[in-house]
């Protein structure tokens, strides 16, 4: 298996373009909070599972997107929730966007 790294300093496109050339068009992306604020940023999310325990708070964590509050996630833009479900003591947020590219 290939490995391509994101080192932050260039944009997405010249991964993507790889990963495109190989017929791909689709990405579960399950990444870090600099990768997937990096997705965001670009305007290349169109859904979003945002899980919440509302029982932990150690404070001082990283949050999901680079550059947003941690509550941000489950009120994102151009966002509309389609799912909430319970799972046990915490909760899976699904948000759809219809236009990722108009995100931004």
């Amino acid at each position: 298996p290939e490995v391509w790294r994101y080192d932050g300093k260039q944009g997405l496109a010249p991964i993507l373009e790889q990963i495109a050339a190989r017929g791909i068009t689709r990405l579960l992306v399950e990444a870090g909070s600099a990768l997937s604020g990096a997705f965001w940023r670009d305007g290349l999310v169109d859904a979003l599972y945002a899980y919440h325990a509302p029982h932990l708070h150690f404070g001082g964590g990283v949050p999901a997107l680079e550059g947003l509050p941690p509550q941000a996630c489950t009120q994102l833009p151009g966002g509309t929730l389609h799912e909430k479900r319970a799972l046990g003591p915490d909760f899976l947020h699904v948000l759809r966007f219809t236009d990722p590219q108009n995100l931004l």
